[in-house]
C-alpha cells in the first residue's frame, strides 16, 4: 500500500504469468536487441524461450476519506474468451479485494481507464444465469466516446468480436442496471482540495482515461501504471497504443517501466491494470544498478 496525501492506493492481482509475445507488443520491436537482454530477463520479465511476457492482471484499490475507488476490474470469472489463459476463470478476486479491507459492497466508483476485455472483467459477476454488476453501490465511470465507439462497433459485429465478447458481458449490462456514468475528456468527482480528476491522455484509444488526485502534499513517488506495458533496452522504448499511430512516439518516450510515476507538482495520477511482472528491476537494470 501506498500513500498519496490523505489517500492511499494498493494493488490487488488477479493473475501473473506468461502473456503476450514481446514482439506483438511493441511496434518497433527488435528481436536481436531484445535477445541480447534475454538473460537477466528470465524468468521474472520472460517466460522461458517463447518469449512471451510475464504480466500481471490486476487492479488498483484507491481510498480517500470520502470514496473507495477501483481502477480496472481485471477480467472476470466465468466469462468465455478465445484466449485459452483468460477463458472461464474463477479466481478469488473478490477475496482478495476483501481482504484488503475492500469489501464489493464499499465501493463507491470503479474508474474504467477504457474498455478492453481485460480491463471492465469483474464490472459483473454471474447471479442465476444473468450477467448483474459486482458492485452494487458503485458508480461505474466510462469514457463517453470510447463507450459511443464500441456501441456503434457492437450494432455492425457479432457480441463476441466486440472487446472479445467483454461489451456484452461486463459493460452493457452495467449500462442497462443504470450504474454507468459517461465522463467527458476531463470531469472532476470531488471537492477542489481534495479533486480526483479524470482526462484523456494523448495518443491512446478513442478515449482511454487516467484518473489524477491533486492534494497540498506532493508525495516524490506517486502512483501511475501505464496501461499497457513498456520494454526498455538500449535505445528502446514502446508501448502497444493500437488505434493511435500519431500520439505513440511520444508515448513511447515518456513511458518507463516502473509503477509509480510522477506527473507534476501536487498531482499524480494513475491509470490501469495491465503490466509486466515486477517491473522494478528493468528500471533498475536501465540505471545500471541492477
Amino acid at each position: 500500500m501506498r500513500s498519496i496525501g490523505n489517500a492511499t492506493i494498493e494493488k490487488v492481482e488477479e493473475i501473473n504469468g506468461p502473456g503476450f509475445a514481446a514482439k506483438r507488443m511493441f511496434p518497433r520491436f527488435d528481436q536481436q536487441a531484445f535477445d541480447a537482454q534475454k538473460r537477466w530477463m528470465n524468468p521474472e520479465h520472460v517466460a522461458g524461450d517463447n518469449d512471451k511476457l510475464v504480466m500481471s492482471i490486476h487492479t488498483w484499490i484507491v481510498k480517500t476519506p470520502r470514496h473507495t475507488i477501483l481502477i480496472d476490474t481485471c477480467l472476470g470469472n466465468h466469462k468465455q474468451r478465445a484466449n485459452p489463459g483468460w477463458n472461464n476463470l474463477d479466481t478469488p478476486f473478490l477475496e482478495r479485494l476483501k481482504a484488503c479491507g475492500c469489501p464489493a459492497e464499499s465501493v463507491d466508483f470503479v474508474m474504467c481507464t477504457h474498455l478492453h476485455v481485460d480491463h471492465v472483467g469483474w464490472n459483473t459477476r454471474l447471479e442465476n444465469g444473468r450477467w448483474v454488476p459486482t458492485f452494487p453501490n458503485a458508480k461505474y465511470l466510462f469514457a463517453k466516446r470510447e463507450y459511443a465507439h464500441w456501441e456503434i462497433e457492437r450494432k455492425t459485429h457479432d457480441a463476441a468480436a466486440v472487446n472479445g465478447g467483454s461489451f456484452d458481458d461486463s459493460v452493457l449490462p452495467v449500462v442497462e442496471a443504470g450504474k454507468a456514468v459517461m465522463i467527458d475528456n476531463h470531469q472532476g468527482l470531488s471537492r477542489p482540495h481534495a479533486r480526483l480528476d479524470r482526462h484523456q491522455p494523448q495518443g491512446r484509444r478513442p478515449a482511454s482515461h487516467v484518473l489524477g488526485r491533486h492534494h497540498a502534499s506532493p508525495d516524490p513517488g506517486l502512483p501511475s501504471g501505464l496501461v499497457e506495458p513498456v520494454l526498455l533496452g538500449p535505445g528502446h522504448v514502446g508501448a502497444l497504443a493500437p488505434q493511435a499511430p500519431g500520439g505513440l512516439r511520444r508515448e513511447q518516450r515518456a513511458a518507463v517501466p516502473c509503477s509509480f510515476r510522477r506527473r507534476q507538482r501536487g498531482s499524480c495520477e494513475a491509470t490501469g491494470g495491465c503490466l509486466p511482472h515486477r517491473v522494478g528491476p528493468v528500471a533498475a537494470r536501465r540505471r545500471g544498478k541492477r
